[in-house]
């Protein structure tokens, strides 16, 4: 749990249980999704501002004293699946941000930190790795997967069977209740030729 009180009455404002982001009065007034709050260590001088809720804060009794910040981001996404257009399995046709920080990331490969390749001949083995590639460059950018909007992927000599092991794969990653936006891409080759895919995406964090 998160928690933050009024700098001068010492009464609790602000906080984080359950999975949401509560602002309180005496009752709880109202709650945020948490994937929309940060919860930061730090000193900060008591004054709010239209993006934060500052404070010095008191916590678990006296001589315990707790300094955070509740950042609440005014960054929104929407998903769309036009009725019209093909169903969708596992990524979205239209995907909207306002707000936030743009994060792009360059196309990875099956490589690990010695450039090796990893998975040589199996296609299965390199988008896992790929994959985890992915959420080590997402997380230097303080971001996860739950926050990409579209997604690219550039398989070489694509064949049928080789998009049912993509779908296996990124199930375990992707945020399958609101999948990112998708373009898959057979090409002749890549600049390697023992890689087999390279995927490269966009992702949005609150500002």
């Amino acid at each position: 749990m998160c928690v933050a009180f009024h700098p001068d009455s010492k009464r609790l404002f602000a906080g984080i249980r359950d999975g949401s982001v509560a602002i309180w009065d005496t009752q709880p007034v109202r709650r945020l999704p948490a994937r929309n709050a940060k919860c930061l260590e730090g000193v900060f001088d008591g004054r709010n501002s239209s993006e934060f809720v500052r404070g010095t804060l008191r916590y678990n009794g006296p001589g315990i004293r707790l300094s955070i910040l509740v950042r609440i981001s005014s960054m929104q996404k929407q998903f769309f699946n036009p009725p019209t257009l093909n169903p969708t399995n596992g990524f979205t046709h239209v995907v909207t941000a306002t707000g936030g920080t743009t994060i792009y990331v360059s196309g990875q490969v099956s490589v690990n930190e010695r450039a090796e390749v990893v998975g040589q001949g199996d296609l299965r083995a390199q988008v896992e790795h790929v994959f985890e590639n992915l959420k080590i460059a997402l997380a230097a950018a303080g971001s996860t997967f739950h926050d990409v909007v579209k997604i690219t992927y550039f398989v070489v000599d694509l064949k049928p069977d080789h998009v049912t092991h993509i779908r296996e794969v990124r199930r375990k990653y992707l945020d399958m209740a609101h999948p990112p936006a998708s373009t898959l891409v057979g090409v002749a080759a890549l600049v390697v030729p023992d890689w087999l895919i390279e995927i490269e995406l966009v992702a949005i964090i609150g500002a």
